[in-house]
């Protein structure tokens, strides 16, 4: 059971984070010693059965391969209004060349932006089985050459501000369906949205 708030030190707040890094150039740490240039992603984690109130994002995953995030229960809460990143929040968040990612069976309400959001070349190996409610911008989206192998299906989007489900700038999905989309309510509000080059 984890709750995050807003603290002005706190350079992203999120509930938990998964993170790898692809180094292009060499770099020195503060002890002096040369970390070299490689792929240090992180791989084979299973983020399951958290209950998750948060001011920021829920869960985050960067550089993450082979992970599988299920069965969690995110709530946004108490966004302050001096976060400079306060509509920019996500309940899971995937990013930065992520690959196969499972994310299945997670309640998520309220995120300041999007349920499911993922960019950066990120690819997932399916989207299923998630309820999102009352987010202030998408329910899922893919954007920034990202994509899901598999389907994203059976999904329960409801309450979102701009579209249940997009995918936006050479994003791709094996399969869209069996997911119900409710009540978007924004003036360019869509169920299901592709867009630029999908």
């Amino acid at each position: 059971s984890i709750t995050t708030k807003y603290s002005e030190t706190c350079e992203e707040i999120q509930g938990i984070k998964i993170y790898g890094r692809n180094m292009t150039a060499n770099a020195t740490g503060r002890d002096k010693k040369v970390i070299p240039a490689g792929n240090y992603y992180i791989s084979g984690i299973n983020v399951s059965d958290n209950s998750i109130v948060t001011a920021g994002h829920g869960i985050h995953l960067m550089g993450a391969r082979n992970c599988q995030v299920y069965d969690n229960n995110i709530t946004g809460k108490n966004y302050s209004n001096i976060d400079k990143r306060k509509g920019k929040y996500d309940g899971i968040f995937v990013e930065n060349g992520c690959r196969n990612i499972n994310v299945s069976s997670n309640m998520i309400k309220n995120p300041a932006r999007g349920g499911i959001f993922a960019q950066g070349d990120s690819n997932l190996a399916m989207i299923t089985k998630n309820t999102i409610i009352g987010c202030g911008d998408r329910g899922i989206h893919l954007y920034n050459t990202s994509g899901v192998r598999g389907e994203i299906s059976d999904n329960s989007i409801r309450n979102c501000k701009k579209s249940g489900i997009m995918l936006n700038r050479q994003c791709s999905a094996g399969a869209i369906c069996n997911n119900r989309v409710e009540s978007v309510s924004g003036s360019a509000a869509r169920g299901i949205v592709l867009y630029d080059c999908c």
